[in-house]
């Protein structure tokens, strides 16, 4: 769909694939193209596609939902690939079928989510920070137990730049409560989205 002439991509996406995800995040770093959130960017558009773009724009209404990867923390590991595996109720002789290939594509994909960052300019500390806000958040996730919400994480534009180095970030739909009370529950959608308060200041 991209022409010579393309320079927004209006994007809509809950996420998928961090293979595709990155693809689509070197096309769109290589191209200099801006991005603006149409209603939502979560998961691999949030972790790729956003910090890929030159100026990225939250319009009021539209939501940046992260949950990091887990391609460059220890959650890739095998003792966590069994545990997941196990809790699935698969059983153990599949699941020692199934762990050597799982762990040699979290490993290739955790290289080309380094590479990624390498060359967008980004610091892969922004794939690890939603491991802290979420081991603080289970509290926070008990108060909305019974709406069973997705709990997701909103980083101001002020920490993306000066902590992951992903600038150039119009937000202009981020809810005042992510920084007055920490979260905001988000009832169209059902997202328990949450601030940067679990996490240290960095310099920048």
């Amino acid at each position: 769909m991209l022409t010579p002439g393309t320079t927004l991509l209006k994007v809509h996406s809950p996420g998928g694939s961090s293979e595709e995800g990155i693809l689509l995040g070197r096309i769109i770093h290589a191209r200099h193209l801006d991005l603006e959130i149409d209603r939502g960017c979560g998961s691999s558009c949030a972790n790729y596609m956003f910090p890929a773009a030159r100026h990225k724009t939250i319009p009021p209404g539209a939501v940046l939902a992260y949950h990091g990867t887990m391609y460059l923390t220890d959650l890739a590991g095998e003792k966590n690939l069994r545990e997941q595996l196990t809790a699935g109720g698969i059983p153990p002789a599949e699941v020692e079928k199934q762990v050597p290939g799982l762990l040699a594509n979290n490993k290739r994909i955790a290289k080309m989510e380094s590479e990624f960052t390498a060359e967008i300019g980004v610091n892969p500390q922004f794939y690890r920070d939603f491991r802290t806000v979420a081991e603080q958040g289970d509290a926070l996730e008990a108060q909305y137990k019974a709406q069973q919400p997705d709990f997701l994480w909103w980083p101001s534009a002020r920490r993306l730049a000066q902590c992951y180095g992903i600038r150039d970030v119009n937000d202009q739909g981020r809810p005042a409560q992510l920084d007055s009370v920490g979260h905001f529950l988000e009832a169209k959608r059902n997202l328990l989205l949450v601030g940067d308060q679990a996490l240290p200041a960095c310099a920048g």
